[in-house]
Formats: structure tokens, C-alpha cells, sequence
């Protein structure tokens, strides 16, 4: 099974470790530079993805589960794909679980059941043409 490591901000699950998701060794690292306080200028940005995508290289794997701000995302892609590795996002369905308090009143939570990896489509990853993709986005 092809290990993904984990470079997001929770700790990988049961389901996910069944996948092949591993915590990075310096998990608190990862945590550190997922952690921003004020608006990130575009240096900031950049180092960041590069240092996650030097761990990840550190862990000699081929994908890495991202997740993280926005304004990170795809800057982080083209570090881990310039390094090799395939960037993939979790997958979750939610499901809505009832349970009886002691004072018998239910309370329901709604729990996110992790369910695959999804890998990043970026064009040059995409397996079909400019043409395909185009004449399936008319039809939507």
C-alpha cells in the first residue's frame, strides 16, 4: 500500500491509517506552519509550501493529504508536485448519529466518516484532452 503522508492540521484516523496515511514525523512542525495569526504575505505563502513539501520529500513518499487556508492550497500543490508527490485531499461523508442522554433527551451530532483520498486534477495530471473536458463542461 502507498504511504500518503498526513500535512494537515488532524491527526489521521482508523480509516485513513487503513489507506496508507501516516503522520509526519515532525507532526508539531507541520501543525506550526499551518498556523497563521495574521494575513501571510506572499513570501510567507511560499516558504511555508516549501517547507511542507520538504518534509513530506523527508518522508520519501509519493502523495501527501493536504489541507490547510485556501491561500495555501494551490502553492502547496506546485511544491509537492515539484518535488514528486501527488497531492490528495480527504474525502468524508457526514452522517447524523442520535443518542439518548442520561436524562433521556436525544442529542444528535453529525460525525464525518472518512471515506477515500481524492488526488488534486491539475491539467498536467488530467487524463483527458483540453478538447474532452471541454465539450463535457458544455453539456453542464
Amino acid at each position: 500500500m502507498e504511504k500518503i503522508i498526513n500535512l494537515t492540521r488532524y491527526p489521521v484516523t482508523k480509516e485513513q491509517e487503513a489507506q496508507g496515511a501516516v503522520e509526519a514525523h515532525a507532526r508539531e512542525k507541520v501543525l506550526e506552519l499551518l498556523t497563521f495569526h495574521t494575513a501571510p504575505t506572499y513570501l510567507q505563502i511560499v516558504s511555508t509550501a516549501v517547507a511542507l513539501a520538504n518534509i513530506a520529500v523527508k518522508e520519501d513518499v509519493k502523495k501527501a493529504a493536504i489541507g490547510g487556508p485556501a491561500f495555501l492550497t494551490s502553492t502547496l500543490e506546485s511544491a509537492l508536485l515539484a518535488n514528486g508527490i501527488v497531492p490528495v485531499y480527504p474525502y468524508y461523508k457526514s452522517q447524523e448519529v442520535t443518542n439518548d442522554t442520561q436524562g433521556g433527551e436525544s442529542v444528535s451530532v453529525v460525525v464525518a466518516n472518512h471515506i477515500s483520498y481524492v488526488e488534486a486534477l491539475l491539467p498536467h495530471s488530467a487524463e483527458t484532452s483540453r478538447e474532452e473536458l471541454d465539450k463535457q463542461w458544455d453539456k453542464v
